[in-house]
């Protein structure tokens, strides 16, 4: 019963995926929504600011926690209600706590067997788990700035590799900063041309301007690790 509880959180997380993927709610959450329903997101702002900006992050919250793939739509969608200004900090204190669920879900449920495994095992993967754990901060740093790696899997792998909680979350919080401010930023622009009739494509998301800076931060992020592996080097 012990090691069935173990798997429980991540039993939560795999159903609501499955619940996901059998409700016709999968299709509501797409920039064809926003399209379609930005006068009412820009209504309910308008008349219920807080309200709206707590639903709005508790949405965000949630979907990290579940692992749902929808950070992106929600990201851009909150750019749509509220400007990158107010989206950006909300997105990222709700990303910091919704990242948890995963985290947790993950540790729960692998950390330890991985632990005792690396243990007896020794070799490469002592030298992994031991590496990510004294330079956890720098790692989820570097894979957070990088938005090709889907949120969810950063915050299960984290859970798995179990680094200590305030370094995953504080650099889950700085690294998703560069990357939120521009979706929220391009969620602001979606708005504009949504008004207008313009049409607009998340292609965008990946063109060079906008990768590669991201890019570049994931690598400076690690040169703390780097410096300190080339002092120790003979």
């Amino acid at each position: 019963m012990k090691a069935l509880g173990r798997f429980a959180p991540l039993a939560v997380i795999l159903v609501a995926l499955v619940a996901l993927y059998l409700s016709p709610a999968r299709h509501l959450i797409t920039l064809d929504s926003l399209r379609s329903h930005q006068l009412a997101l820009q209504s309910l702002v308008a008349q219920h600011p807080m309200e709206a900006l707590s639903l709005y992050m508790a949405a965000y919250a949630t979907c990290c926690a579940l692992c749902l793939p929808f950070n992106l739509v929600i990201t851009l969608a909150g750019g749509l209600m509220f400007g990158p200004w107010v989206a950006t900090p909300a997105t990222v204190v709700a990303g910091g706590i919704g990242s948890l669920g995963a985290y947790f879900a993950a540790r729960t449920a692998f950390a330890g067997p991985l632990l005792r495994l690396a243990e007896r095992r020794g070799g490469a993967l002592h030298k992994v788990v031991d590496g990510f754990g004294k330079n956890a901060f720098s790692y989820v740093l570097s894979l957070r700035l990088i938005p090709v790696f889907p949120f969810w899997v950063v915050s299960v792998a984290a859970g798995v590799v179990s680094p200590p909680i305030w370094s995953f979350v504080s650099a889950t919080m700085l690294g998703i900063i560069p990357a939120t401010f521009i979706y929220t930023g391009l969620g602001a622009g979606f708005g504009k041309a949504f008004a207008s009739g313009q049409p607009v494509s998340l292609s965008v998301i990946f063109a060079p301007h906008v990768i590669l800076p991201l890019l570049g931060l994931a690598v400076l992020s690690l040169a703390p690790v780097a410096l300190a592996r080339f002092r120790k080097a003979p």
